[in-house]
């Protein structure tokens, strides 16, 4: 359905929707229903926006949404008639939600949670539009825009967003600060074992003033660079055919399955006897680490791709790379992305075991070299730091997956 422009209209009389007349229009649409008729356009007037309402694919409805009264919990529907009655509006019962569950009256239900979206962030289903044909106008997403969208929930505005981040992150700094200071008050153990949390980021500070952090911190995202970039192009590079193919899985699966239960810290000393305890082991092991989960889910992922879909396009004429690259790559990819999620977690958290043996530099060294002399603020620094790196890795492939699957949006 193309999405409707609102233009100035005369306000058509309106009855309010309750429980009552959803369930009616529901079991109307379980039944078959009368006849279809010419869906009008989406239009509005006055804080009302209409949107036309699927109820069959022979029936269509056309539901008023009242912006100035969303908070009301109104949802009305125009009139067929111009003489119909005007229904008292009400705020659906929750009883009413649970029987159009049970009804599976999946339109009549998916309209009321809608409003219960709406009356929160109505702003964000009206917004400007640009002018067109020389007249000004709003512009209204499709009904099937609006109830993906309520159903989904919408989106918290992104300063509410930020501004809840930041509050959980104060939340923790002050519990921190109040566990450092019951544990000096109460003398439960020695406090130099928790350093309060000022004291840890002065001594991050500190050691991003004096230049050595960089130092660390550079050597550890070089490490975890190379080493997931390894693992991450082997994995695709095998579990693209592994799922595409009966025969190259048959062959990979079962030396798969025998090393993936073999924890990495087990392989780390082989990886120091074959390569010594220079950067090769490191990033080996990260390789290895990395390597399994991001393999097994771009296997499922290419395994799951909707037959459906390869059929229609071949019956368009499409080749075997064209079906590779145009259908399977893409459904396999939200899938894929999660794998390098668990990847980019992964190469942070087997990193710091790496950089305890044999490693002069990095945030693991410094985790150890704080560890042999009891620098609690040190090690706990070097700890924060190295989660807000996997916290940036992780946001960077989710940005990147946004960017990439913007076609999965509505």
């Amino acid at each position: 359905m193309p999405q409707g422009h609102l233009q100035d209209a005369p306000r058509a009389p309106v009855d309010v929707v309750d429980g009552e007349r959803l369930l009616q229009l529901g079991d109307e649409r379980l039944r078959g229903g009368p006849p279809g008729r010419e869906p009008p356009r989406a239009v509005g007037d006055e804080g009302l926006v209409r949107v036309d309402v699927a109820l069959d694919e022979a029936r269509q409805d056309e539901l008023v949404l009242d912006v100035e009264r969303l908070a009301a919990g109104r949802v009305e529907r125009r009139a067929d008639a111009p003489d119909a009655p005007v229904a008292q509006g009400h705020v659906l019962p929750a009883a009413v939600d649970q029987s159009l569950s049970q009804q599976q009256i999946a339109h009549a239900r998916a309209v009321y949670r809608l409003r219960r979206r709406l009356d929160r962030d109505a702003p964000r289903v009206i917004r400007p539009a640009h002018r067109r044909g020389g007249r000004g106008g709003r512009f209204v997403s499709t009904v099937t825009d609006l109830v993906q969208w309520g159903l989904r929930g919408a989106s918290l505005p992104r300063r509410r967003a930020l501004a809840l981040r930041l509050g959980v992150v104060l939340a923790f700094l002050a519990l921190w600060s109040l566990a450092s200071g019951l544990v000096v008050l109460l003398g439960l153990f020695n406090p130099i074992f928790l350093a309060g949390p000022w004291l840890v980021l002065g001594k991050v500070w500190e050691l991003a003033l004096s230049g050595e952090l960089w130092g660390h911190l550079g050597a550890t995202l070089e490490r975890v660079a190379v080493g997931f970039t390894t693992g991450a192009l082997l994995a695709l590079a095998l579990g693209l055919p592994a799922g595409q193919w009966r025969a190259v899985r048959n062959l990979l699966e079962p030396i798969v399955e025998i090393l993936r239960p073999i924890p990495p810290l087990a392989m780390l000393p082989l990886f120091i006897v074959w390569a010594g305890i220079g950067e090769t082991s490191k990033v080996a092991f990260i390789t290895y680490a990395t390597f399994f989960p991001m393999f097994l889910s771009t296997v499922h992922a290419v395994q799951q791709v909707d037959p459906l879909l390869l059929r229609a396009a071949a019956s368009l004429g499409a080749r075997r790379p064209q079906l590779f690259f145009r259908v399977v790559l893409p459904a396999a990819l939200p899938e894929i992305l999660t794998g390098i999620r668990l990847g980019v977690a992964l190469s942070f958290f087997v990193i710091v075991i790496s950089e305890f043996i044999g490693a002069e530099q990095g945030l693991g060294y410094l985790i150890n070299d704080g560890r042999n002399f009891f620098l609690v603020p040190q090690m706990l620094g070097a700890a924060i730091v190295l989660g807000l790196l996997g916290y940036a890795g992780n946001a960077l492939v989710v940005r990147l997956g946004r960017h990439w699957l913007r076609w999965e949006r509505p």
